[in-house]
């Protein structure tokens, strides 16, 4: 009811909570589930006037009437004073704060990832931007604009690849080169393990082996062959040349959050006979028969 929707707002600014809603929306959706609140528009003495008028029973927490938590404070010390107008001004306020607050949110959702665009947004709207990216992949653990400033930093230093774990390490922030990346842990490529070629198509590749194996150079009698991602020490041999890995993926300007997935063809000798290099520029019409997904990365 409209007492909660004050409340709930005085919470907020108390606390100074980094909400995508001041008060109670009157539907929003949490988890999938649409939530609909129907009676904002009525404060609780109306409510409980209408039931006793029309007999509908009804029950009272009585600990909501002990001063024991900051809501409920705020419910008997403010809220419950309020007269009419008062309650209209901060009805006011807090509309007039939600349309400011809307304008952020599609500002920051038509921002790129580009790091020179982020580091023009204030302050107040990256951190809007980091929770947007983090909610779109089901992360509710919100990150505080005292650590989006910290964040900030990390973008600003002339590193070109940092990796920092956020939200409980249930998601990494990834700065490569001049690009941010966000993007939830535990997404690891799997062995994949061929006895012959055929076709590979998962959240990470699509390899047509039949036709493009013998265009790379992947022989028939490498098979069994294995489709893995890095291991430390890894090497690949260019013009007779044993080439560290690692050092390609520099070279490359390969971006750190796709480093331990990036797939790997060894032969049945352990040999790394094939990888697909990485280019930025990357355009799948060029070799629609073989490339490596990003699908599984929120730009």
């Amino acid at each position: 009811n409209e007492d909660d929707l004050i409340e709930t707002y005085l919470l907020q600014k108390r606390r100074k909570n980094l909400v995508f809603h001041y008060g109670l929306a009157s539907k929003n959706v949490i988890k999938d589930m649409v939530v609909y609140r129907p009676l904002l528009l009525w404060t609780k003495e109306c409510l409980l006037k209408y039931c006793d008028k029309e007999l509908i029973p009804y029950a009272i927490d009585k600990t909501n009437l002990q001063p024991i938590y900051l809501r409920n404070i705020l419910r008997l010390k403010t809220v419950s004073k309020m007269n009419s107008d008062e309650r209209k001004s901060i009805i006011m306020k807090i509309s007039n704060e939600n349309e400011k607050l809307e304008k952020i949110i599609s500002k920051v959702k038509n921002t790129s990832n580009d790091i020179n665009d982020l580091l023009n947004l204030s302050g107040i709207e990256f951190a809007y931007y980091l929770n947007i990216k983090l909610q779109n992949l089901n992360i509710y653990k919100p990150i505080t604009y005292k650590q989006s400033i910290e964040i900030v930093k990390m973008l600003k230093s002339n590193k070109p690849n940092i990796a920092l774990n956020v939200c409980e390490n249930k998601a990494t922030i990834f700065k490569s080169y001049d690009k941010l990346f966000i993007e939830k842990n535990n997404v690891n490529f799997e062995a994949i393990h061929l006895n012959e070629p055929c076709v590979i198509d998962n959240q990470f590749l699509f390899a047509d082996l039949i036709k493009e194996g013998p265009k790379r150079k992947i022989k028939n009698e490498d098979y069994p062959l294995t489709i893995r991602a890095y291991q430390k020490g890894d090497k690949y041999q260019i013009s007779n040349y044993d080439v560290l890995v690692r050092r390609l993926f520099i070279d490359w300007k390969m971006p750190l959050r796709l480093r331990k997935r990036w797939p790997l063809f060894v032969n049945k000798d352990n040999k790394i006979v094939y990888i697909p290099r990485y280019r930025e520029d990357f355009n799948i019409n060029n070799s629609p028969n073989f490339y490596v997904k990003e699908c599984f990365t929120l730009k």
